[in-house]
């Protein structure tokens, strides 16, 4: 297990890191951003609106919050933290094609009532009622 303070904080600052390589080089050597064919994009870094990276092209508006927690889980409470913070990214005029993901190496604790939520989220429509 990660030590907490200042190791638990260098290995989530690589953790980070090594997505945005992935991300840069993914961009750079293949010319798409999870298998979508991309001409110019804009991969943003540690943005002020929230999240830790967001990417931005034609067709994609990708937010993405990285936590690190290799040997232990998430409980709810943990993860309404990251919400709020991927929620802080949504821009005033939000594109239709926006997506936003936490990316973590860490597994899932008591999270079955927030996993149908999300799948009810899922089968839902706007507009619906």
């Amino acid at each position: 297990m990660t030590q907490s303070g200042g190791p638990a904080a260098i290995n989530g600052f690589l953790y980070q890191i090594i997505h945005h390589l992935g991300w840069l080089a993914d961009v750079s050597l293949t010319g798409n951003l999870n298998g979508e064919k991309i001409e110019d994009a804009c991969l943003v870094l540690e943005p002020r609106r929230g999240g830790d990276a967001r990417a931005e092209a034609s067709g994609i508006y990708l937010v993405e919050q990285y936590k690190t927690r290799e040997d232990s889980t998430w409980a709810l409470s943990d993860i309404e933290s990251i919400l709020r913070g991927l929620r802080k990214a949504v821009p005033p005029s939000c594109p239709a094609n926006a997506r936003y993901r936490f990316v973590t190496d860490g597994r899932f604790g008591k999270l079955k009532p927030f996993k149908a939520f999300l799948s009810n989220l899922k089968s839902s429509e706007v507009g619906r009622q």
